[in-house]
């Protein structure tokens, strides 16, 4: 059995929150847990930016995202954070990733919530070469046409959940 904890987001003033989230983190490493989950809330900080903080804070423990929406973030730029963030994770992230609520991405956010499991599936077609390379990442679909290279994929496997 594995046992995990989700951390934050600290309700509060952010330079009082990171050392929270900080110390949560070697709480979480030190304890022996399996993983550490980190949380998009949309009044709140960065799934991505906590994920890098808590692995510069851990030596072991595996971190994820609880769960990264898609829509506002494109393919290529989301790839290129999660790897920089498994680069400082040293091969710890998994990349939780969801098409969140209407709510949030039409009403919060305005952006398209028509055909969320057609979205998802065109996001992942560039995401996954994107992860997958290094080399360009030459995808055309219904939603995105992209023609990037990308090269920072030399340091661990990017589980994306």
């Amino acid at each position: 059995m594995r046992i995990g904890v989700m951390i934050g987001p600290e309700r509060g003033r952010y330079a009082t929150k990171v050392e929270l989230l900080r110390a949560d983190a070697r709480w979480a490493d030190e304890a022996g847990l399996a993983s550490l989950l980190v949380p998009q809330v949309p009044d709140d900080f960065d799934a991505l930016t906590l994920a890098a903080l808590a692995g510069a804070e851990t030596a072991r423990i595996e971190i994820g995202t609880a769960v990264v929406p898609i829509q506002p973030r494109h393919p290529i730029a989301l790839a290129q954070q999660a790897l920089s963030v498994q680069a400082v994770c040293g091969g710890r992230l998994a990349l939780g990733l969801g098409v969140s609520h209407h709510w949030i991405v039409d009403e919060m956010l305005g952006l398209p919530y028509e055909r969320p499991v057609a979205t998802m599936r065109a996001y992942l077609d560039v995401l996954d070469q994107a992860l997958g390379g290094p080399g360009v990442v030459d995808v055309e679909n219904e939603l995105f046409r992209v023609h990037n290279p990308l090269d920072i994929t030399d340091i661990a496997a990017l589980p994306v959940l």
